[in-house]
């Protein structure tokens, strides 16, 4: 597993991976010959972002494998690196809703070139001329070798709820909201890996808010995840719900919503002491007859 990072070093480190972070916002064209091509911005300039010596990076074990998690302290960092990792450098700007997000298939060219060195080392050591063109061809037709997944956090109060709705100080709360975030994303990473096949966005949040909730409290709350969400068993009452609906019904899918809350909530009391991560994969088990 690679080496956790803390301090203002971290967007420095992350931009050696992921060189789009020295492009100015609006640079797309520049963004799409430093994705596709690996080529790497002549002026690296980072100065756009604050950095804070509370940023970090830690790689999280998940049984989906490892996936890095980028905690960010200052909100205009969070912005800036979604604008210019999630939204090809676009100068839009980012709903301030949005506290985390999960990117896939992220480009780690030097990975590429590091492969291609080592390749034509050993290709010299065992008297052959090396064929990096084919190589490369080869190597890169497997997306695993060379994407990654990131996850980003910021630090505010999750999905923009004060900690005193539930009896928390502002400092409990922060720390709180950023171990939901956390777990609630992995848990994304988690189940996009094991049950690709029935994806569902309200479904999927209310299981990645599961276990979020049971990892950082240590047990699952109904009555907080209702806040979250903004229903109740007969409405929707104000939340997340609506970001993760089209066609349906609101106060329909809220009160089917809550019904399954509650079913989350007999399920955590029958098997008291349940890991966040087994929870999850039970609850994707039960999709089908529950949702």
């Amino acid at each position: 597993m690679p080496e956790n990072i803390y301090g203002k070093g971290v967007i420095a480190y992350l931009a050696k991976q992921y060189p789009q972070f020295y492009l100015p916002l609006g640079d797309t064209e520049g963004y799409i010959r430093t994705v596709s091509r690996g080529i790497v911005p002549e002026r690296q300039d980072l100065s756009d972002f604050v950095t804070d010596a509370q940023d970090s990076i830690v790689y999280e074990m998940t049984p989906a494998g490892e996936v890095m998690v980028i905690t960010l302290e200052r909100r205009a960092d969070f912005e800036l690196f979604y604008r210019k990792m999630g939204c090809r450098c676009s100068s839009e700007p980012v709903a301030a809703s949005m506290g985390a997000s999960i990117l896939d298939g992220v480009a780690n060219w030097p990975r590429i070139r590091s492969h291609l060195e080592e390749y034509c080392r050993c290709e010299r050591d065992a008297g052959r001329e090396p064929d990096t063109f084919a190589e490369f061809k080869r190597f890169t037709s497997c997306k695993a070798n060379y994407h990654d997944t990131v996850i980003v956090l910021s630090t505010g109060p999750y999905s923009g709820i004060k900690g005193e709705t539930f009896g928390y100080d502002e400092a409990e709360w922060k720390d709180l909201s950023h171990r939901i975030r956390k777990a609630h994303e992995c848990t994304h990473f988690l189940c996009r890996r094991k049950f690709s096949e029935q994806k569902d966005p309200v479904w999927d949040e209310i299981v990645a808010d599961a276990v979020g909730i049971l990892s950082a409290v240590g047990r699952y709350d109904k009555t907080m995840e209702a806040v979250f969400l903004g229903v109740n068993e007969n409405s929707f009452t104000g939340g997340r719900l609506e970001n993760y609906i089209r066609d349906q019904d609101l106060n329909e899918t809220a009160k089917k919503a809550y019904r399954i809350l509650e079913r989350i909530e007999a399920l955590c009391k029958e098997n008291d002491g349940v890991k966040p991560f087994d929870l999850a994969v039970m609850l994707e088990e039960r999709q089908n007859e529950w949702w």
